[in-house]
């Protein structure tokens, strides 16, 4: 009876192919997402909160950035400013707060980071100068 019932489940790939294809999933996910240094500090800094595909999430909620007005305006100047004092008031209760990055990223960090966001979410061209923007609105605080 138990071999009856047993054939209809689909067959099972054997273990080593299983963890053959698990190791490549691995690699080819860390490399795309390893890839710039962009890529890591949005890995480290932002994903856990802004990242689009499923998994766990901190505040509940995935804002999504290729929307973000901040990344599609010309002007920098409001997406260094988020990114340096985070958001202790969001728009709405269920967006949660974000964090501020001024005690833990450099300008340059802060210009990699968003001008990555800027081309790959947003699908702009990258801001010109703009670690010197980061360093001018960070001074002016």
């Amino acid at each position: 009876m138990a071999v009856y019932l047993a054939s209809f489940n689909p067959p099972q790939p054997d273990d080593e192919a299983a963890a053959l294809k698990q190791r490549l999933l691995q690699r080819e996910t860390q490399a795309k997402t390893l890839a710039s240094e962009g890529a890591r500090l949005y890995s480290g800094a932002c994903m856990a909160c802004h990242a689009q595909s499923e998994g766990a999430q901190l505040a509940g909620v995935r804002p999504a950035l290729a929307l973000n007005s901040n990344l599609n305006d010309a002007s920098p100047d409001n997406a260094i400013r988020v990114v340096l004092n985070g958001i202790a008031v969001p728009a709405t209760p269920a967006l949660g707060t974000m964090p501020p990055f001024a005690n833990h990223l450099s300008d340059r960090q802060i210009a990699v980071l968003l001008n990555y966001l800027r081309t790959e979410q947003a699908g702009k061209a990258a801001w010109p100068d703009l670690q010197q923007r980061v360093t001018a609105l960070r001074s002016a605080q």
